[in-house]
C-alpha cells in the first residue's frame, strides 16, 4: 500500500491559485516588469509613504500607451541596495490583461525601455507524497544527515545565531516548537494601495488553512491544504531547525537564525519572489533558500539576485523535478529551472540513500552544481519511504497515511529537490558560522571540492557530486585560517599537541586519566589511526600518512569530544 500510495503522490502537483490566472497559466495576469535604460535619469518622483508608488505623468512619452491598455498602477518595487538598475525597474499594473505581448511589443519601440517582461510565477519544487534524529519503526529517519556526515560537521561547527538563513518560499510557520524564528525575521506580504507592501512579524499560512485537518487517502489527493502549505516549514527545518532540544528533528544547520519569508498570495500563487529575495537580503541575510522555479527567466529577477550576490550573499535553488515528466504546458522534461539556473546560483539536484540521483531530479549539464539527499531510501533498487523528515505547519499526514506510527505532530515527510535545497542552504549557513565573510564563490568551490562522487550508475550532474558537510566545514575553516604554522594546539588548560605543522610524530600531553581516546582523522572523516591514552604523555607516529590537513579527535573520561587539526608535512 506504501508504494502505491507513493508512486500516486510521486506525480501529484499542487499548484494553489492557478485557477485564479484567467489568461496564462505561467505568467502573472495584468503585470509586467518594464526597465527603463541604463542612461534615462533617475529624477521621476517616487511617493516611498505610499508603496513607492509614481504618477503616470512622469513618463509623458508612454501616456498613449497607458491609456490604451488601462495602467492602473505603477510602482519602483525593487531598490535593493540602491541598485541603479533596480531603482529604473518599474512594475505596471493594467487592465487590458489578454493583451499583454502586444503592450511589451509597443513599449520596446520607445528608445528609452530597455526591457519588458511578464513575471513568472513560480510552483514548489517538492513531489507531494530530536526524538525523531533516529529510527521510527525501525526504519533511519535521518539517513540524509547520515550520508553527508552531519555528526562529523557538528564535532567541527555549530551554526552562528549572527548568521542569517533565508527561506522564501509559500508560507512558513515561525511559531513551530522546532524553529521558534523570532517575529522581526518572518514577513509576508499585504497589497496597500495596490502595492505588495512587506509585513513582518508572520510568514504562516493564510487563517483560512485549517492547521490542525486531518486528511484520509482520497482528501489527501485532493484537499489536504494543511500539508501542502507546509512545503516552507518542511524546508525551514532542514535548513535549521533546533537542534539537541529534546524536541523533533536535527537539522544541518542548527544555530543559525532562520528567516522566514512567505511569497505567496492567500490563493497560493507564488508571485511575490523577487519582493521576497529583496526583503531577505536587506535584512541580513547571509544564505537564501529557494525552493520553487519555472523554466521561464525573468531579467528582473536576474538583476535583484545578481544585486544579492554582488553584495556576497550565498544564494541557494532546487534544480527542479521534472527529470522524467514535465508539468509545464510546451516545455519538454529536463529543462533548465530557475533561478537555479543563473551562474551566481548554486544549483541543487536530489539524491535518493544509495547517492544516484533520485528519478525525478533534474540532471545533465547546465542543470545543477551540486547535489543533496531529497528523495528516497533506496532497496533493491526501488525507491521505498521514509524520505525526508522535518517541520510541518500540518499535523503529519502522508507519513501516517502509509502507515508509519507517526501521527499528532507537527513533522512529516516530503521529497523533492525542494527539500535537497535548505539542506545545502543550512550546510552554507554552516560554512559562513566558520568563516563569517565566505564570498559566494568561496562557499561553492568548498561544497564542490570537497563533494562526495555520485554512485556509479547515476544520472550526472556539474560539480563533483554530492555535498559532504565534514569537509565543506574544514574547507571554510581553512580560509579563515584557523589552524595556524607551528602552532602548539592547545585543547583545554590541561592537553596540549605539538609540534604543528609535524614530520613523523605528534607529542599528546594532559592530565593522567582525561583522555581515554585519540583518533586521527581524514579529510573525508575516515579514522586513520587509533590510539589508547592511559598515560600522561602519548608519542603518535604518523610518518605513514600522506601529507596533508588531519584532525585529532579527543574523546575524554567524561565523554566529552574535542577536534583540532594538525598538518602532515
Amino acid at each position: 500500500m506504501r508504494k502505491f500510495i507513493l508512486l500516486s503522490l510521486l506525480f501529484l502537483i499542487s499548484i494553489c491559485g492557478i485557477e485564479a490566472q484567467n489568461v496564462s497559466p505561467h505568467y502573472v495576469d495584468g503585470m509586467l516588469y518594464v526597465k527603463l535604460t541604463d542612461n534615462y535619469p533617475l529624477t521621476f518622483k517616487v511617493d516611498v509613504d505610499n508603496g513607492r508608488t509614481i504618477n503616470e505623468s512622469e513618463f509623458p512619452f508612454l501616456q498613449e500607451l497607458f491609456a490604451k491598455y488601462g495602467v492602473t498602477l505603477i510602482a519602483q518595487e525593487f531598490y535593493l541596495f540602491d541598485d541603479e538598475k533596480l531603482l529604473r525597474t518599474l512594475t505596471i499594473w493594467f487592465s487590458e490583461v489578454e493583451k499583454a505581448d502586444e503592450f511589451i511589443a509597443e513599449l520596446l519601440l520607445h528608445k528609452e525601455i530597455e526591457y519588458a517582461e511578464k513575471p513568472t510565477i513560480k510552483k514548489r519544487l517538492f513531489n507531494p507524497d530530536d526524538p525523531y534524529y533516529g529510527q521510527i519503526d525501525n526504519l533511519n529517519m535521518k539517513w540524509h544527515l547520515d550520508m553527508i556526515k552531519a555528526s562529523y560537521a557538528w564535532d567541527l561547527q555549530w551554526g552562528s545565531p549572527t548568521i542569517k538563513v533565508a527561506i522564501v518560499d509559500d508560507a512558513i510557520w515561525g511559531g513551530h516548537e522546532d524553529l521558534q524564528i523570532s517575529s522581526n525575521n518572518l514577513c509576508h506580504f499585504k497589497k496597500v494601495g495596490g502595492v505588495p507592501t512587506a509585513t513582518t512579524g508572520s510568514a504562516s499560512p493564510p487563517s483560512s488553512v485549517n492547521q490542525n485537518m486531518t486528511c484520509n487517502e482520497s482528501t489527501f489527493y485532493t484537499n489536504c491544504a494543511a500539508y501542502d502549505w507546509s512545503h516552507g516549514t518542511h524546508c525551514a527545518g532542514l535548513a535549521g531547525a533546533i537542534t539537541n532540544n529534546g524536541k523533533g528533528v536535527a537539522s544541518i544547520g542548527s544555530g543559525v537564525s532562520l528567516m522566514g519569508v512567505r511569497m505567496s498570495t492567500d490563493d497560493g500563487s507564488m508571485i511575490y519572489y523577487n519582493n521576497a529575495v529583496q526583503w531577505a537580503a536587506q535584512n541580513g541575510a547571509k544564505v537564501i533558500s529557494m525552493s520553487y522555479g519555472s523554466p521561464l527567466q525573468d531579467q528582473t529577477e536576474r538583476q535583484v539576485l545578481q544585486t544579492a550576490y554582488n553584495r556576497g550573499i550565498i544564494l541557494v535553488a532546487a534544480a527542479g523535478n521534472e527529470g522524467e515528466e514535465s508539468d509545464y504546458e510546451g516545455y519538454e522534461p529536463n529543462y533548465i529551472s530557475y533561478p537555479a539556473g543563473y551562474p551566481f546560483v548554486i544549483s541543487v539536484a536530489s539524491v535518493n540513500s544509495n547517492k544516484k540521483l533520485s528519478s525525478f531530479s533534474q540532471y545533465g549539464p547546465g542543470r545543477a552544481d551540486i547535489a543533496a539527499p531529497g528523495g528516497f531510501t533506496v532497496i533493491n533498487n526501488q525507491e521505498y519511504l521514509p524520505n525526508i523528515l522535518s517541520t510541518t505547519y500540518c499535523k503529519t499526514q502522508f507519513l501516517r497515511l502509509t502507515g508509519f506510527s507517526l501521527s499528532n505532530v507537527y513533522y512529516d515527510g516530503m521529497q523533492g529537490t525542494s527539500m535537497a535545497c535548505p539542506i545545502v542552504a543550512g550546510l552554507c549557513g554552516l560554512l559562513a558560522s566558520a568563516y563569517p565573510t565566505i564570498t559566494p564563490a568561496q562557499a561553492k568551490e568548498c561544497l564542490q571540492s570537497t563533494a562526495q562522487p555520485l554512485a556509479s550508475g547515476s544520472r550526472p550532474i556539474d560539480g563533483n557530486g554530492i555535498i559532504n558537510a565534514y569537509s565543506a566545514v574544514l574547507c571554510a575553516q581553512e580560509l579563515a585560517g584557523n589552524v595556524g604554522i607551528c602552532d602548539k594546539l592547545t585543547l583545554t588548560n590541561q592537553i596540549s599537541v605539538y609540534p604543528n605543522p609535524a614530520q613523523d610524530i605528534l607529542y599528546v600531553v594532559s592530565e593522567e586519566g582525561e583522555v581515554k581516546k585519540i583518533e586521527i582523522l581524514d579529510v573525508a572523516g575516515r579514522c586513520v589511526a587509533t590510539e589508547l591514552m592511559p598515560k600522561s604523555e602519548t608519542i603518535l607516529s604518523i610518518s605513514n600518512l600522506t601529507n596533508g590537513l588531519y584532525l585529532l579527535k579527543f574523546t575524554c573520561s567524561n565523554n566529552e569530544i574535542i577536534i583540532k587539526k594538525f598538518i602532515k608535512q
